[in-house]
């Protein structure tokens, strides 16, 4: 039969396992402290300290600046500026007086088609078809007004207004060939003074005296002439019971406005048109 140990340790024991206990763990201390000083060394100097002292900076000596020389500015001397010397200008040379004779312009020339005339005064000139009697109402009057007789009292009134009043026109002219309704086609030019006021309707003051006191405007416009710049006029109007057609053109030249007027019957004014503009295309100014 075996005897069995005892389950609790005595005392004594006990003491002398803590004993053994403490030595061991002691060992293992000193194994370890022996080991890592070996490796210690194996790193670094044998028997060199853990720690060495710092090594100190080096010292600098100072370095001394070089001496610099100051250079003596130099020394400038004024020198005398010379007296200007007055040198007496050339005297200047007039050239001569140019005088400058200024060219007129060519007036564009024209070819009058068969059978017409040249209608005359001494302010201007116009071409119109040969049937036509009259040009300066002072010498042509007479021409005018045996015309007008020949036609018969029925013209008496413009006979008379030619016969009394020549000087308001400064050209004037019939056509010796009346149409079929008896009317005269005439055509007249008067100069009319333009003053600082005048605006366009009094330009117009020298077709009211080539007109009836009551007349229509049909058109008006501005138009270029072969020569002078323009403004054509179309209008009726009703003269002894006929009614009549004008073509008028205003032309301005310096302080005068030229007033060129055909008249002739209404049923007539297409058929004549082309002969009127054609010969409003003749007329010419003289110096």
């Amino acid at each position: 039969m075996i005897k069995r140990r005892a389950w609790f340790i005595q005392p004594q024991e006990f003491a002398l396992e803590i004993i053994v206990h403490q030595i061991r763990n002691l060992v293992i201390a000193l194994l370890t402290l022996v080991v890592g000083s070996t490796w210690l060394i194996g790193c670094g100097t044998a028997g060199a300290p853990l720690f060495s002292q710092p090594t100190p900076f080096p010292t600098i000596a100072p370095t001394a600046l070089p001496t610099t020389t100051p250079t003596a500015l130099p020394t400038f001397t004024p020198t005398r500026v010379p007296s200007p010397t007055n040198t007496p200008l050339p005297s200047a040379t007039f050239a001569p007086t140019l005088t400058l004779t200024p060219t007129p312009r060519p007036l564009p020339t024209f070819a009058p088609p068969p059978g017409w005339k040249k209608l005359e005064s001494a302010q201007l000139e116009l071409w119109a078809p040969g049937s036509f009697v009259g040009g300066d109402p002072i010498k042509e009057k007479d021409a005018i007004l045996r015309t007008l007789r020949a036609w018969g009292p029925e013209y008496l009134g413009l006979y008379k207004s030619i016969e009394q009043n020549p000087t308001s026109f400064a050209l004037y002219a019939i056509d010796s060939q009346l149409g079929s309704a008896g009317f005269v086609t005439t055509v007249s030019v008067t100069a009319n003074q333009i003053v600082s006021t005048s605006t366009g309707d009094t330009l117009q003051g020298g077709v009211r005296l080539q007109l009836p006191l009551q007349f229509y405007t049909l058109d008006r416009r501005n138009v270029m002439l072969d020569y002078y710049f323009a403004e054509r006029m179309v209008a009726d109007s009703l003269a002894q019971g006929i009614r009549m057609r004008q073509l008028v053109y205003t032309i301005k030249s310096l302080n005068t406005a030229w007033v060129v007027a055909f008249s002739t019957a209404e049923n007539e004014f297409f058929s004549r048109l082309s002969a009127f503009e054609q010969s409003i295309l003749t007329l010419r100014f003289k110096p």
